[in-house]
Protein backbone atom coordinates (compact mmCIF):
# COMPACT_ATOMS: atom_id res chain seq x y z
CA UNK A 1 0.00 0.00 0.00
CA UNK A 2 2.92 2.49 0.80
CA UNK A 3 4.21 2.12 -3.12
CA UNK A 4 0.69 3.46 -4.39
CA UNK A 5 0.03 5.85 -1.35
CA UNK A 6 3.74 7.66 -2.87
CA UNK A 7 2.35 7.65 -6.48
CA UNK A 8 1.22 10.64 -8.20
CA UNK A 9 -1.33 8.71 -9.91
CA UNK A 10 -2.96 6.71 -7.34
CA UNK A 11 -6.00 4.73 -9.09
CA UNK A 12 -3.46 4.26 -12.09
CA UNK A 13 -0.82 2.89 -9.30
CA UNK A 14 -3.39 0.74 -7.71
CA UNK A 15 -4.89 -0.75 -10.73
CA UNK A 16 -1.28 -2.04 -11.64
CA UNK A 17 -0.35 -3.09 -8.64
CA UNK A 18 -3.61 -5.65 -8.93
CA UNK A 19 -3.33 -6.37 -12.30
CA UNK A 20 0.48 -7.10 -11.72
CA UNK A 21 -0.18 -9.27 -8.55
CA UNK A 22 2.95 -7.34 -7.08
CA UNK A 23 4.40 -8.59 -3.41
CA UNK A 24 6.67 -6.36 -1.79
CA UNK A 25 8.93 -9.68 -0.58
CA UNK A 26 11.67 -9.18 -3.20
CA UNK A 27 13.84 -12.18 -1.09
CA UNK A 28 12.04 -15.04 -2.19
CA UNK A 29 13.44 -17.32 -5.22
CA UNK A 30 11.51 -17.56 -8.22
CA UNK A 31 9.58 -20.74 -8.21
CA UNK A 32 9.26 -21.11 -11.97
CA UNK A 33 11.60 -21.03 -14.72
CA UNK A 34 11.25 -17.45 -16.02
CA UNK A 35 9.76 -16.52 -19.48
CA UNK A 36 10.99 -14.03 -21.61
CA UNK A 37 9.18 -12.16 -24.03
CA UNK A 38 11.41 -11.15 -26.73
CA UNK A 39 12.63 -9.97 -30.39
CA UNK A 40 15.95 -11.19 -31.79
CA UNK A 41 16.34 -7.64 -32.91
CA UNK A 42 15.58 -5.44 -30.11
CA UNK A 43 18.81 -3.88 -28.37
CA UNK A 44 16.56 -3.93 -25.22
CA UNK A 45 15.63 -7.73 -25.64
CA UNK A 46 19.80 -8.14 -26.20
CA UNK A 47 20.53 -6.45 -22.64
CA UNK A 48 17.64 -8.72 -21.15
CA UNK A 49 19.35 -11.75 -22.48
CA UNK A 50 22.90 -10.73 -21.96
CA UNK A 51 21.47 -10.39 -18.13
CA UNK A 52 20.03 -13.80 -18.05
CA UNK A 53 22.86 -15.57 -19.45
CA UNK A 54 25.82 -13.52 -17.35
CA UNK A 55 23.68 -14.41 -13.97
CA UNK A 56 23.14 -18.57 -15.72
CA UNK A 57 19.94 -18.34 -15.19
CA UNK A 58 17.69 -20.90 -17.24
CA UNK A 59 14.58 -19.34 -18.59
CA UNK A 60 12.14 -19.90 -21.54
CA UNK A 61 12.27 -17.39 -24.27
CA UNK A 62 9.16 -16.71 -26.38
CA UNK A 63 9.55 -14.93 -29.60
CA UNK A 64 7.71 -11.41 -30.21
CA UNK A 65 8.09 -10.77 -34.10
CA UNK A 66 8.04 -6.74 -33.61
CA UNK A 67 7.14 -6.56 -37.13
CA UNK A 68 3.78 -8.66 -36.95
CA UNK A 69 0.52 -7.16 -35.87
CA UNK A 70 -0.72 -10.70 -34.65
CA UNK A 71 2.11 -11.02 -32.42
CA UNK A 72 1.99 -7.55 -30.75
CA UNK A 73 -1.97 -7.36 -30.23
CA UNK A 74 -2.35 -11.31 -29.37
CA UNK A 75 -4.18 -10.96 -26.27
CA UNK A 76 -1.50 -13.39 -24.31
CA UNK A 77 1.31 -10.96 -24.71
CA UNK A 78 -1.27 -8.03 -24.24
CA UNK A 79 -1.92 -9.94 -21.09
CA UNK A 80 2.16 -10.17 -19.89
CA UNK A 81 2.64 -6.42 -21.21
CA UNK A 82 -0.60 -4.26 -22.02
CA UNK A 83 2.06 -1.89 -23.81
CA UNK A 84 2.74 -4.59 -26.13
CA UNK A 85 6.85 -3.86 -25.98
CA UNK A 86 9.74 -5.93 -25.33
CA UNK A 87 10.59 -7.11 -23.47
CA UNK A 88 9.38 -8.80 -20.49
CA UNK A 89 9.62 -11.59 -18.29
CA UNK A 90 7.47 -13.04 -16.55
CA UNK A 91 8.56 -14.81 -12.92
CA UNK A 92 6.27 -16.86 -10.96
CA UNK A 93 2.84 -15.55 -12.78
CA UNK A 94 3.86 -12.12 -12.33
CA UNK A 95 5.36 -9.80 -15.43
CA UNK A 96 8.11 -7.13 -15.24
CA UNK A 97 8.68 -4.48 -18.25
CA UNK A 98 11.14 -2.16 -19.17
CA UNK A 99 14.70 -3.69 -19.70
CA UNK A 100 16.68 -1.67 -17.16
CA UNK A 101 13.91 -2.94 -14.41
CA UNK A 102 14.23 -6.76 -15.77
CA UNK A 103 17.97 -6.37 -15.25
CA UNK A 104 18.29 -4.97 -11.95
CA UNK A 105 15.90 -7.84 -11.05
CA UNK A 106 17.88 -10.60 -12.35
CA UNK A 107 21.24 -9.13 -10.49
CA UNK A 108 19.29 -8.64 -7.67
CA UNK A 109 17.67 -11.97 -7.39
CA UNK A 110 20.05 -14.41 -9.02
CA UNK A 111 23.33 -15.18 -7.30
CA UNK A 112 24.91 -17.47 -9.91
CA UNK A 113 27.35 -15.89 -12.78
CA UNK A 114 28.92 -12.25 -12.25
CA UNK A 115 27.03 -9.38 -11.00
CA UNK A 116 25.95 -7.09 -13.63
CA UNK A 117 26.25 -3.50 -11.61
CA UNK A 118 28.87 -2.95 -9.02
CA UNK A 119 28.89 -3.56 -5.66
CA UNK A 120 30.47 0.07 -4.74
CA UNK A 121 26.98 2.78 -4.75
CA UNK A 122 29.46 5.55 -6.56
CA UNK A 123 30.00 3.15 -9.44
CA UNK A 124 26.70 1.51 -9.30
CA UNK A 125 24.81 5.00 -9.85
CA UNK A 126 27.65 5.66 -12.78
CA UNK A 127 27.16 2.41 -14.03
CA UNK A 128 22.70 3.50 -14.31
CA UNK A 129 23.54 6.68 -15.55
CA UNK A 130 25.62 5.59 -18.50
CA UNK A 131 23.36 2.83 -19.23
CA UNK A 132 20.24 5.42 -18.85
CA UNK A 133 21.83 7.32 -21.58
CA UNK A 134 22.05 4.70 -24.01
CA UNK A 135 17.94 3.61 -23.03
CA UNK A 136 16.79 7.24 -23.41
CA UNK A 137 19.55 8.84 -26.19
CA UNK A 138 21.15 6.25 -28.64
CA UNK A 139 18.32 3.56 -28.60
CA UNK A 140 15.18 5.30 -29.22
CA UNK A 141 17.75 6.04 -32.92
CA UNK A 142 17.78 2.37 -33.73
CA UNK A 143 13.87 1.64 -32.92
CA UNK A 144 12.00 -0.40 -35.54
CA UNK A 145 9.57 2.44 -35.43
CA UNK A 146 12.00 4.70 -36.33
CA UNK A 147 13.63 3.07 -38.77
CA UNK A 148 10.19 2.25 -40.39
CA UNK A 149 9.39 5.58 -40.66
CA UNK A 150 12.70 6.53 -42.00
CA UNK A 151 11.96 3.95 -45.26
CA UNK A 152 8.79 5.74 -46.02
CA UNK A 153 9.80 9.33 -45.99
CA UNK A 154 12.62 8.57 -47.94
CA UNK A 155 11.44 6.30 -50.56
CA UNK A 156 13.15 7.29 -53.43
CA UNK A 157 16.54 7.84 -51.93
CA UNK A 158 17.70 4.01 -53.23
CA UNK A 159 18.63 3.14 -49.43
CA UNK A 160 16.77 0.51 -47.15
CA UNK A 161 17.33 1.43 -43.63
CA UNK A 162 15.24 -2.31 -42.90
Amino acid sequence: MQFASNCVEREFCMMFVSSHKLTLDSSVMPNSKPVLYSYWRSSCSWRVRIALNLKKVDYEYKTINLLSKEDLNSPDFLAVNPAGKVPALVVDGVPLTESMAIMEYIDETYPGGCPILPKDPIHRAQSRAIALQIVAGIQPIQNLRVLKYLNEQTPGSGAKVL
